[in-house]
């Protein structure tokens, strides 16, 4: 596995094959970060959602009966727990998610390196570097939305520099650098990484239509919708281990093969 990730340019079905192999390699580590990482953002995402949803239910009602004068000061506030809700969302989006993303990175690239894999330091590996990916996920965030207004660059953008994620907790860039760099190796194979992208997002779907019973049976209650949840992040992490694959086998051929793979350990150590 080792050498092949590093000496060669891996095709979609090799890399699809590998990401399930490390997927259930690593199914340890994985549990680990999802329990310290994703089921909070489950929770907190659930709680969100709750209140979220008695909100729209109170202003349906207000306005089915047309008393909004009435309810000036319930709507004021039903507003400003909306925006709040959002921020929250937003937040738990640009720094717990990518946080849980990147320590399952640096796991699946122990594991490859033939180390043995170190969950804790993994997770405070990927912990400290918050701000940078804060400021990151921000300028992503706002670029794929301006672009999507007119809908085609928005798309392209999202795939070039869909791996910045990785570029900064595989690769330490930061920032615009982190952005660019992903694009460098996106560039010349945009439509092969967009291909790839869908594939492994289509694959983790069908895993999650099998968690969508929890939802059939056990209704759009909070412990449903968590367990629900908890299981969509799970069956999402398949797609990321193979973003994590792409990036190693690219990085690799940016860098010049098997340069990346002999990098020693203190050299990758950004959070100092």
């Amino acid at each position: 596995m080792r050498d092949e990730i590093y000496q060669r340019e891996l095709g979609w079905m090799e890399l699809v094959a590998r990401a399930f192999f490390e997927f259930f390699q690593n199914i340890r580590g994985i549990l680990f970060v999802m329990v310290v990482v994703f089921l909070p953002v489950v929770l907190l995402d659930s709680v969100i959602l709750t209140r979220l949803n008695a909100i729209n239910s109170f202003l349906s009602t207000v306005q089915a009966a047309g008393t909004f004068l009435e309810n000036r000061e319930g709507i004021m506030q039903a507003m400003n727990h909306t925006i709040i809700g959002s921020v929250l969302s937003m937040a738990i989006e640009l720094f717990l998610v990518p946080v849980g993303t990147i320590a399952i990175a640096k796991i699946v690239k122990q594991r490859i390196d033939g180390e043995e894999p170190d969950v804790k330091t993994a997770l405070k590996e990927a912990l400290a570097l918050g701000p940078t990916i804060i400021l990151t996920g921000l300028i992503y965030g706002v670029l794929v939305t301006l672009g999507m207004i007119v809908l085609i660059p928005g798309i392209w953008y999202s795939v070039f520099a869909g791996l910045y994620v990785y570029c900064i907790g595989l690769g330490g860039r930061k920032g615009w650098d982190s952005l660019n760099h992903s694009g460098e190796l996106v560039r010349g194979r945009w439509w092969r990484t967009a291909g790839y992208i869908i594939a492994l997002n289509c694959l983790g779907a069908l895993w999650n239509m099998l968690f969508q019973a929890i939802l059939v049976f056990g209704g759009s209650n909070f412990a449903a919708t968590a367990i629900y949840g908890f299981f969509t992040y799970f069956s999402a992490i398949f797609a990321d281990i193979g973003l994590v694959l792409l990036f190693i086998n690219r990085e690799s051929q940016y860098l010049g093969w098997q340069t990346f793979g002999e990098m020693k350990k203190e050299e990758l150590d950004f959070t100092e």
